[in-house]
């Protein structure tokens, strides 16, 4: 197991008390006091990162665009799609030029078996093989901390659990999951994911691949077709526009490239088990 999965499994160890959490994230309901101590968690935002000496390890994910990460001595970019395991206790930075990332900071100063993270600057960057479900557990995350606070951690430990699975799962990506054809690709959809005449044929040329190609790519990175992907895509940025605008459901169906609002209510519901009018 390379270095970013042990600790993502020695922070699952830590949430769940189980050292086979990451392969099994369903456990039972911790009692109240088994509230994941969590000291910041975002899921979307633009800023720079300017984390100040704290004992803490931060998972982030980049949504859009490249994050320069500075940790101590240790330096490394993170762009799209990859995720970077880092620690504060000498102080992290991130310079980003407007890009977009999800974070969300463990206060480990409570886990004396956690101590040695802080030892020396942690600074770790893996591909995420499906961002937009790294994404989607993110913002579980956060909304799960939103609606507990002061409560019983019970959902929210399970959220932190199911993150830190998928996040996991994702740090194995092989070879063939960072192919930049893939890549291509998923920056054509992010770039037109307004444009319902979007089609297999653009992603298929972005790649410069042929359009059977490109889906036995995405069929063996993300289990899914490339337009079975924009479609999962176009929901995920309808959800946060949803929860972080004013838009009414038509402006966002539009805006996510679904020219008719009552099949994209139906694909909303069937994709988060509720409407989009809930989502609010």
């Amino acid at each position: 197991m390379d270095r970013f999965r042990t600790v993502i499994a020695r922070l699952a160890g830590w949430v769940g008390a189980s050292r086979d959490i990451v392969r099994s994230p369903v456990v039972a309901a911790p009692s109240p006091a088994d509230v994941v101590p969590i000291a910041y968690a975002e899921w979307d935002v633009d800023h720079p990162i300017r984390t100040p000496v704290a004992p803490l390890v931060e998972l982030l994910l980049v949504v859009d665009g490249a994050v320069e990460l500075t940790v101590g001595a240790r330096r490394a970019v993170a762009r799209a799609g990859e995720m970077a395991l880092v620690n504060a206790h000498r102080g992290n930075r991130g310079d980003d030029g407007g890009a977009r990332h999800g974070c969300v900071s463990f206060d480990i100063a409570g886990a004396p078996r956690l101590r040695a993270l802080g030892a020396r600057p942690l600074l770790l960057v893996r591909r995420a093989r499906d961002p937009v479900a790294m994404r989607m557990r993110l913002r579980d995350v956060c909304q799960r901390l939103e609606r507990t606070r002061g409560l019983a951690g019970a959902w929210r430990t399970s959220a932190v659990l199911a993150l830190l699975a998928t996040a996991h799962d994702d740090a194995g990506a092989t070879a063939a999951d960072a192919d930049p054809r893939v890549d291509a690709a998923l920056v054509a959809i992010e770039a037109r994911l307004a444009d319902a005449a979007l089609s297999l044929g653009d992603l298929a040329g972005a790649a410069a691949l042929s359009p059977d190609r490109l889906t036995t790519l995405f069929r063996q990175r993300f289990g899914r077709t490339p337009m079975r992907q924009v479609a999962c895509m176009r929901l995920a940025r309808a959800r946060n526009l949803l929860t972080r605008s004013d838009l009414s459901v038509k402006q966002v169906a539009a805006a996510v490239g679904f020219r008719d609002p009552l099949y994209f209510s139906r694909a909303f519901r069937a994709a988060f088990g509720q409407p989009p009018t809930a989502a609010r």
